[in-house]
């Protein structure tokens, strides 16, 4: 590695080609709506945002979000109280476990925001200093 201000020449250079970081492929268990959940998720993010590690909790995340649509038809088309108060129960029990599983993955509002609330750009596709 060379010291000091480059060039003029080797700025004129192209840029090495960057790696290309392939997105995680949904499992062959999910259901199609489970699919359209998944690729929305991981499309929404850096390619490089979920590892293998996070294939488990990404399913049943997209396996909630698809159970919780569900059940938010029923609310819709439920008119007595009591069983509306039993659906609203497990609306909200399936809304607790996709909340969950978004802050374990770290894929809420929040946890894309940098210190400033900025959102993080590119996380992890910029070069290293040293490259």
């Amino acid at each position: 590695m060379k010291r000091g201000r480059p060039s003029a020449a080797s700025l004129m250079l192209a840029p090495q080609p960057l790696d290309v970081i392939e997105r995680l492929k949904p499992p062959h268990h999910l259901v199609d709506e489970q699919v359209e959940v998944w690729q929305a998720i991981v499309s929404g993010h850096p390619a490089d945002w979920f590892d293998a590690g996070s294939v488990p909790l990404l399913a049943q995340l997209c396996r909630h979000v698809v159970i919780g649509n569900r059940i938010a038809e029923l609310v819709e088309r439920t008119d007595d109280t009591e069983t509306l108060l039993a659906v609203l129960k497990e609306q909200r029990a399936e809304s607790e476990a996709v909340r969950k599983l978004a802050t374990s993955l770290r894929i809420t509002p929040q946890s894309t925001l940098n210190h400033r609330g900025n959102k993080r750009s590119g996380v992890g596709i910029t070069r290293k200093p040293w490259q």
